[in-house]
């Protein structure tokens, strides 16, 4: 792998038959994964950084991407996670007072590709027509690009998943495993090493501000351990592999599941250990991936969407009041509303297709959310969410 020139070349192959060539940006790859869409006008830095897009190859439905730069500030992990970027028109400058360094050569250090000069809109129409679609996008010379639509018209497109970087990538197994411990804001703990007599010392004094939580990290996104730590002295993040026995020696007052990459249906270790949760009464909140574990917790079933929701611009209701708020969206799989027990409601739903976007148990403080609220599109029209979730400790 090589870095970017001015004459790279890029080919974007779904499964389904349908090519893009383009120009490429980043680093000479071939790299396989499921080609979604999200239809932000903004937050680049934040998606791309993002443990949720882990194994997604990421369209952006903006036609102007790269216009303000890249900057550590806005990252919501300490890496990039998408497996390459699909966009119509590159900015040729950057303008922000924060910007340290350009799209491209973000891509570049980050050993990423990207393709430039494809129709998304067209793209975009096929994905929400026929599902997404796992893909593969090659960068490189131009014989390089030849050899490769050659070999797929030829012989089609498995034929070229051998010379592809990372072709297990797109198997969804274990994904917590690998995007977990990648926070810049906070570092992951392990509940046997923990100084037992500080933490008693914070037991004995506890008032509203200086609860204890316990992050589940399944690929946490910093601004969310950011909302907490503006209203929770002690946030502690564990492996989502952590045990019940484990967590409960922290002796926490709350407990949140994060967001995370993958189908939710193969995590059925963090399901065990949120039934087993539930068991405690412990105030517990879930966000994302952390709505579908909670979700299959309680007994309820998942499915997959046809293109998912993904974008700064997703509306729902709050069922219990009726407002109606704009939330930020990363998430292919949904709740089966038919199935969520009795003993919980349906606390808000998407005003688009009438997906659940959160459920909320009738006799304790448990709840979860399909959106971002650490991330309101309002700006702050969902961080309200945090502050039910603290009241409840």
């Amino acid at each position: 792998m090589s870095n970017s020139t001015n004459n790279l070349q890029a080919i974007l192959i779904l499964k389904n038959g349908h090519i893009f060539v383009g120009r490429g940006i980043g680093i000479e790859s071939s790299v396989y994964g499921e080609c979604v869409f999200t239809t932000g006008m903004t937050g680049y830095n934040e998606s791309l950084t993002d443990p949720s897009y882990a194994g997604q190859i990421l369209c952006f439905t903006y036609p102007l991407i790269g216009n303000y730069g890249t900057s550590m500030n806005w990252y919501e992990s300490t890496a990039m996670f998408a497996q390459g970027l699909i966009i119509s028109n590159l900015s040729e400058g950057e303008f922000h007072s924060d910007n340290k360094e350009s799209l491209e050569s973000f891509l570049c250090n980050s050993q990423k590709s990207g393709i430039v000069g494809v129709d998304t809109r067209m793209l975009t129409k096929i994905l929400r027509t026929e599902g997404n679609q796992n893909s593969i996008l090659v960068t490189g010379n131009q014989n390089k690009i030849n050899e490769v639509l050659n070999k797929f018209q030829q012989q089609g497109f498995e034929s070229l998943l051998p010379s592809v970087n990372n072709p297990q990538d797109i198997g969804y197994l274990n994904w917590p495993e690998r995007v977990n411990s990648t926070n810049i804001y906070v570092q992951k703990e392990n509940p046997l090493e923990l100084k037992q007599e500080e933490l008693k010392q914070e037991i004995n004094s506890k008032t509203t501000k200086n609860k204890i939580v316990v992050v589940l990290d399944c690929g946490v996104k910093g601004n969310i351990i950011k909302e907490l730590q503006k209203r929770i002295q002690r946030v502690i993040v564990v492996d989502a592999k952590t045990s019940i026995n484990d967590i409960l020696k922290l002796h926490p007052d709350g407990i949140l599941l994060s967001n995370g990459p993958g189908d939710p249906r193969d995590y059925d270790y963090i399901v065990d250990t949120t039934k087993l949760i539930l068991h405690q009464n412990i105030p517990l909140m879930g966000i994302c991936l952390g709505h579908q574990i909670l979700s299959m917790a309680i007994g309820a079933d998942i499915y997959k969407m046809k293109f998912g929701n993904r974008g700064g611009n997703q509306p729902v209701q709050d069922l219990n009041n009726n407002k109606a708020y704009l939330t930020s969206q990363n998430h292919g799989y949904a709740t089966v509303e038919s199935s969520i027990p009795s003993t919980y409601k349906v606390f808000f739903k998407n005003l688009n297709d009438g997906t659940i976007e959160g459920i909320e148990a009738i006799d304790k403080p448990v709840f979860s959310v399909q959106f971002h609220p650490e991330a309101s599109s309002g700006p702050h029209d969902t961080n309200w969410l945090f502050d039910k979730f603290v009241e409840s400790l």
